[in-house]
């Protein structure tokens, strides 16, 4: 939560509230952000099942897709429609006889290509706002910035930008209406670039609520009602932003762990961008040999062996720390196990393993060594 000065001494508190039906949103640094998302059920016809979906497409969730309107967009995303998420999949379903998938080869930034990055970044967002120099930060190059922040992640390039934007309640009509617009003004901005197996998927689209306190002379906080014009009548907490967050594909197969996330104000504006995933340059000419099924479940912590399996991802998987080094991702299996009696956080029990024995393919970076040290 977000707690900070609107007017005066009148308070105002954000949270997120996720369209997805995301039970729980975690703020601490992890390898894995896939791990971080609680397994969404599937819809079918307004009726919402349990356990593995089984859709022609095993990658995609049975929600409606969202269809672009903008033809800028439809260019960044490299398709007309973008397909939803989803949280039950096996990369078993598109393996061949040779049980190979490709492998990816990731862009690796020297920092003088990271700084011209950066500057690059902050024009495109900020436009002519005065930037200082660039600063090195250890794993990241930055700007000094009056208002906002404009950062670069070394080796990987990924980009934080963030400028200050109109507060209030949204005009935002709904997920898909976040989704049109932040597609088309991310494709504007010019700065990613799918490379030619890559394409975009929906990961969820979170609503940040807002409300606002008036501190009272007895130490109490008295609520403060806003007007929604679209219902007409008095609110004590209304969406006032947006972030979608965008998931990619490769030859298909998702990249878990990585994402981009577009971040409305209250007009619709792209106010943010942060870039939680690698460049790829293209692929190596040998693949990635695939475990047998039963060797990669022999994997897992024994244990979990009797708890119920809530979700089971088999994938492609990129450190969403990218501030670490990696060349490729990874490809491995995240079970969600069910812990009986518990609640929150501590319901499920993760099962994170590899799905090769090739130790080239680590599904986690490793420290990077700046070119300052």
């Amino acid at each position: 939560m977000e707690c900070g000065p609107v007017t005066g001494e009148t308070k105002k508190m954000s949270f997120m509230k996720n369209y997805s039906k995301i039970a729980t949103t975690l703020c601490a640094v992890s390898l894995c952000s896939a791990c971080e998302r609680p397994p969404e059920p599937t819809e079918t016809n307004g009726t919402v099942i349990g356990g593995f979906n089984g859709e022609a497409n095993p990658f995609d969730r049975s929600r409606v897709p969202v269809v672009l309107k903008d033809q800028s967009a439809v260019s960044f995303a490299k398709g007309s429609v973008l397909p939803w998420r989803s949280q039950h999949y096996s990369a078993s379903a598109v393996l061949g006889a040779d049980r190979k998938l490709p492998r990816p080869v990731f862009v690796a930034y020297t920092d003088d290509q990271a700084r011209q990055r950066l500057l690059t970044a902050h024009k495109a967002l900020f436009g002519n706002v005065a930037a200082g120099k660039p600063t090195d930060r250890g794993e990241g190059i930055g700007l000094d910035l009056a208002e906002g922040m404009a950062w670069v992640a070394k080796d990987s390039g990924a980009i934080t930008l963030r400028r200050k934007g109109e507060d209030g309640i949204s005009s935002v009509v709904g997920p898909e209406h976040a989704v049109q617009l932040a597609a088309a003004q991310m494709a504007a901005l010019g700065l990613f670039r799918l490379s030619e197996h890559e394409s975009l998927d929906l990961i969820g689209v979170n609503a940040t609520m807002s409300a606002s306190w008036d501190p009272q002379p007895d130490g109490s906080m008295a609520v403060v009602l806003v007007f929604n014009s679209a219902l007409g009548k008095d609110v004590t907490e209304y969406v006032s932003g947006h972030t979608v967050i965008f998931g990619r594909r490769y030859r298909g197969v998702p990249i878990e762990g990585g994402s981009l996330k577009a971040v409305l104000d209250a007009k619709g504006t792209l106010v943010g961008v942060l870039q939680e995933w690698r460049e790829i340059s293209g692929e190596t000419p040998d693949g990635i040999a695939i475990d047998p099924d039963a060797v990669v479940e022999s994997r897992r912590n024994p244990a979990t062996a009797n708890l119920k399996l809530e979700s089971r991802i088999c994938g492609y998987f990129e450190d969403s720390f990218v501030g670490r080094k990696q060349t490729s991702p990874g490809v491995g299996c995240l079970y969600r196990n069910v812990v009986p009696g518990e609640r929150g956080l501590g319901r499920l029990s993760l099962d994170f393993v590899t799905m090769t024995s090739d130790a080239s393919v680590p599904l986690t970076g490793t420290p990077l060594v700046s070119e300052q040290q």
